[in-house]
């Protein structure tokens, strides 16, 4: 019924692609907005 649904609802799948992809992207504007790192 949902191959990419299952994974994606779960939050496994979206944690870890969103992680690897995301990861200059990822901290860069969320560790900026919500921690200013900087």
């Amino acid at each position: 019924m949902g191959l990419p649904f299952s994974p994606k609802s779960q939050g496994t799948s979206q944690a870890v692609p969103e992680h690897s992809q995301s990861n200059s992207e990822a901290p860069i504007i969320r560790d900026g907005d919500l921690t200013p790192v900087r």
